[in-house]
């Protein structure tokens, strides 16, 4: 299922992206479109890992997301329509609520680093006697 979304997801995009950072000037919508790709990528990839043991009984799951990459990147840009339409939209009602996530889950990780290393250094070497 993720071989087909890197095999055909990342290289085209990510040929467009190396060439736009490689010019000089660049416009600001060739930049949009390339981000709003990136986006939809991103949480098609996100789902897929989330919620992949509970879509992989479905029939032809592989060949519907392999499409669904491939019509990604077709002349159409169905990714624009998808950012505009529904993720633009989702994104402004819930910022505050993402914001917060993000503070709190980085502040967990820290807490839990923190944890494990105080752990680590807490053992005794091997040889020692507590």
């Amino acid at each position: 299922m993720l071989t087909s979304l890197i095999i055909f997801g990342i290289p085209i995009p990510l040929i467009q992206t190396c060439k736009l950072l490689k010019q000089n000037t660049i416009e600001v919508r060739e930049i949009r479109l390339l981000l709003k790709y990136w986006v939809v990528y991103s949480l098609l990839i996100s789902f897929i890992h989330i919620f992949g043991f509970l879509i992989s009984w479905i029939p032809f799951i592989n060949e519907f997301i392999f499409m669904f990459v491939i019509l990604l990147q077709s002349k159409e840009q169905l990714h624009i329509r998808l950012f505009d339409s529904y993720i633009q939209n989702t994104f402004n009602k819930y910022e505050s609520q993402l914001d917060d996530f993000k503070t709190n889950i980085f502040v967990y990780i820290n807490r839990l680093f923190s944890l494990l290393i105080s752990l680590m250094l807490s053992k005794t070497k091997p040889g020692e006697i507590n």
